[in-house]
């Protein structure tokens, strides 16, 4: 029963995430008539700060709901300034331009703000913890996954002719 409620958490939260990046993407075609290829990247920079945050005050003692109140709020104007930047340096000067102009724009945006985001926080997988494969903090209880060995390097080979 308590991996089915964990389940249900973990569906209701990613829902929630999804219905207001699905938010985002409506308003801004709604208004600007532009299907913004980097709002995604706006998203993903927001949770990368927030895990910043959070990582950054796990130790410190505080509530969890506190630190994570914290790290969404930390998370918000960071967000807010980098639509704001992309909106003016990138989609502003195009709003008379043709309709291709703004969609190679944004996809050009999507691709720069992916990688400022690897020069920031790196390709590295993030962990919060080393030393075990699950930690719980009393109402939430929080799994990595195990790396597969699959799809390796060494265990890949082209098909022989």
């Amino acid at each position: 029963m308590d991996t089915f409620l964990q389940q249900v958490v973990n569906g209701l939260t990613l829902g929630c995430v999804y219905a207001v990046v699905a938010l985002g993407y409506t308003m801004v075609y709604g208004i600007i008539q532009l299907i913004n290829f980097a709002h995604g990247e706006v998203v993903m920079i927001g949770c990368m700060v927030a895990f910043s945050v959070i990582v950054a005050l796990a130790g410190s003692g505080m509530p969890p709901l506190v630190i994570v109140a914290i790290g969404t709020l930390a998370a918000v104007p960071v967000c807010m300034a980098v639509g704001y930047v992309v909106e003016r340096i990138a989609y502003r000067p195009l709003r008379n331009a043709p309709r291709l102009a703004p969609l190679i724009t944004a996809i050009g945006v999507s691709i720069l703000l992916q990688h400022l985001a690897l020069l920031v926080w790196s390709r590295n997988i993030i962990a919060s913890r080393r030393s075990s494969s699950s930690s719980s903090t009393g109402w939430a209880r929080a799994t990595r996954p195990r790396p597969s060995r699959t799809c390796s390097s060494r265990s890949w080979r082209p098909p022989s002719r």
